[in-house]
Order: C-alpha cells, then structure tokens, then sequence
C-alpha cells in the first residue's frame, strides 16, 4: 500500500518538528550548562522594530545561548510548514493542499 501525498507530508511535519524541538531544547540545555558554569563574556544584543525595543546588555555566552534556543522552540511551535501548490515534484494535476482533500472539492 502507498503512502498518500498527505500522509507523507504529515510524516515529514511531524520529522522536522520533533527535531527542531529537541535542538531548540538542547539549545537551552547546553545554554544554562554554559551559564552554570560561569562563562564570562560581556556580549550585548539590541533588536527593534517600530517603537518596540528589546536590548540585553553584558550577558553571558550561555544566556546567548538559552535564548536561542528558546527562539527555536517559540518559532517551531507558531510557524507550521506549509505545503504550497506549484513548489516541489507534483505531478501535474495536483494542486496543493486541494489534490490531498478531495472530499472538499
């Protein structure tokens, strides 16, 4: 029995967000290991957009580090991947996300 286009999708979601998570979470790890050790460095960081400004100033490498990690788990969580019509191998014919459900068409 094949696999559906749909199914192999899901698979591969489910691949990308179980490894994105486990580096975003060793990310951390390795951050708070760096932090506890007591990794010493003066880094600073500053990122705007409009009127929001977000700043850390002398930190350690380790909470760098945390925060990346961090990041990687937030935009893991909030940004699935898409499966866009026109991109990749489709046959033609197959149109994206409307080819997978074709109860709804």
């Amino acid at each position: 029995m094949e696999a559906s286009i749909y199914t192999q999708f899901i698979q591969t979601d489910a691949i990308v967000r179980i490894l994105a998570e486990l580096g975003g979470i060793l990310c951390m790890y390795l951050g708070y290991k760096l932090f506890q050790k007591g990794a010493v460095g003066n880094s600073d960081f500053a990122a705007s957009k409009g009127d929001l400004t977000f700043k850390i100033a002398n930190a350690s490498p380790g909470i760098f580090f945390a925060l990346f990690g961090a990041a990687i788990l937030c935009i893991g969580l909030v940004k699935p991947p898409r499966l866009n019509p026109g991109q990749g191998s489709n046959p033609p014919g197959i149109d994206g996300l409307t080819a997978l459900h074709p109860s709804q068409k």
